[in-house]
């Protein structure tokens, strides 16, 4: 006898096409998978949250959530399951991810299972620290503390060899 699951999966990406909705989607099926092996069906849905940004702004200003995203907050909180993964942006993540889990009621995820992921940064900038950057790589350089450093050039005057 199978157990039908109920999987929500929310990406915070804000571009089309996005890496955060990829991994999300991968993550899913990874999910689905394990559920099938365990003798268990799931239905997934998937809420962008780019397009819930403004009703995300309006539920903090006002304490109310309406339309879409009232839909959304009411399918995380039915579901058996989530996936959340948002990119990351200056070594945190993203404003819009921090909202939304903001707007959500306290006790939404309580006895949840919840898979987090996380995106890094499509152009190659790297958070520094005053003795390393994260993650730490022979194309970044070093900076002072709480400075982002873009990757180091590989020729030139100011290029140096990997530490």
């Amino acid at each position: 006898m199978t157990q039908d699951r109920s999987l929500v999966v929310v990406s915070a990406g804000i571009s089309q096409p996005s890496s955060t909705r990829l991994l999300a989607d991968r993550l899913a099926a990874a999910t689905v998978e394990e559920l099938a092996a365990r003798g268990q069906t799931a239905t997934v849905t998937t809420i962008e949250l780019r397009d819930l940004a403004h009703e995300v702004v309006n539920m903090t200003l006002t304490g109310f959530a309406s339309g879409p995203l009232a839909d959304a907050l009411a399918k995380i909180g039915a579901a058996d399951g989530l996936v959340a993964v948002t990119p990351v942006y200056t070594a945190s993540y993203a404003g819009l991810f921090k909202s939304f889990v903001d707007v959500l009621d306290k006790d939404a995820l309580a006895g949840m299972p919840v898979l987090l992921g996380a995106t890094g940064a499509p152009d190659g900038t790297r958070w520094c620290s005053s003795t390393r950057c994260v993650p730490c790589s022979g194309t970044c350089t070093r900076a002072s503390s709480g400075r982002a450093c873009s990757p180091r050039p590989t020729t030139g005057p100011t290029a140096r060899a990997t530490t």
